[in-house]
C-alpha cells in the first residue's frame, strides 16, 4: 500500500510543494493458503467483512471449492469474479469486465482504469504446483535462471543439480517428493524472489529501464 504525505508552502514569488510517497507491503511464504487451519488470508479481509476475488476460470475450476469453504469458514462474504488470462484474454472487454465486477460490489473510485497500487499482502503458496502443467513450471524455471544467472551463482547451482527433479516435482510439492528436493525448492523460492526484490525495490515506480532482471529481453 501507499501513503503520500504532502505540504504546500507560500513563498514570496509562490508556492513550494512537498511530497513524500511511502509504499509498504509484505511478502509471506505459506503452504496451504486456502486450508482453514491458516487464518491469515482471512485477517486481512476482516475490517472489511467481504472480499471480491479475481481468479483465472482454470483456478477456479480446481480450487473453487475449497477458496468458497475457506472464506464461508471465517464468515466472510465472497464474490468471484472468473476470467481467462491467457495472451487472446489480455482485451480491453477483459479488462472492463473485472471494473464492472469491482461496481457491483461497490468499490468505486476514480483510478480504476490504469492505476496500479502494489498488493498490501502476498500470500506464496508453492503447493499450487501440483496442480500447474509441466510447460508452465519450465517457464517459470526458465524466469529463476535468468535471476540467478545475473545475480546469485548458489541459486543457479541448485537449479543446475536438481533441474528435472524440481520440474517432475512442482518444486517438490507432489506426493512423495523427495525431502532434499523440497529443501532445495524452498532454498530457490526464497532466495529467488528475495534477489528480485532486492534488484527491483530500489526502482519501484519502474522509472529506471536498464535493469539487470530484463536479461535476455528484447
Amino acid at each position: 500500500m501507499s501513503d503520500l504525505t504532502a505540504s504546500v508552502l507560500e513563498t514570496k514569488n509562490g508556492f513550494h510543494v512537498d511530497g513524500y510517497e511511502k509504499i509498504s507491503y509484505d511478502f509471506t511464504f505459506l503452504d496451504g493458503v486456502f486450508n482453514v487451519e491458516n487464518r491469515q488470508l482471512a485477517e486481512c479481509y476482516q475490517k472489511w467483512g467481504r472480499v471480491l476475488a479475481v481468479t483465472d476460470m482454470n483456478v477456479f475450476d480446481v480450487y473453487g471449492e475449497q477458496i468458497e469453504k475457506y472464506f464461508q469458514h471465517y464468515n466472510l462474504d465472497l464474490k468471484v469474479h472468473k476470467t481467462k488470462i491467457g495472451e487472446k484474454a489480455k482485451t480491453i472487454p477483459t479488462f472492463l469486465s473485472i471494473v464492472d465486477s469491482m461496481t457491483e460490489f461497490g468499490i468505486y473510485r476514480k483510478n480504476r482504469l490504469g492505476a496500479y497500487h502494489a498488493p498490501i499482502h502476498t500470500f506464496l503458496d508453492f503447493t499450487f504446483l501440483r496442480t500447474l502443467p509441466t510447460a508452465q513450471i519450465r517457464n517459470g524455471f526458465a524466469e529463476l535462471i535468468k535471476i540467478s544467472s545475473c545475480s546469485h551463482l548458489p541459486t543457479f547451482d541448485l537449479l543446475d543439480r536438481y533441474c528435472e527433479q524440481l520440474i517432475s516435482t512442482g518444486f517438490g510439492r507432489t506426493d512423495g517428493a523427495p525431502t532434499e528436493v523440497r529443501d532445495a525448492a524452498d532454498k530457490i523460492n526464497r532466495e529467488g524472489i528475495h534477489e528480485m526484490l532486492k534488484l527491483e525495490t530500489p526502482n519501484l515506480h519502474e522509472i529506471g529501464l536498464d535493469r539487470v532482471i530484463a536479461y535476455g529481453h528484447t
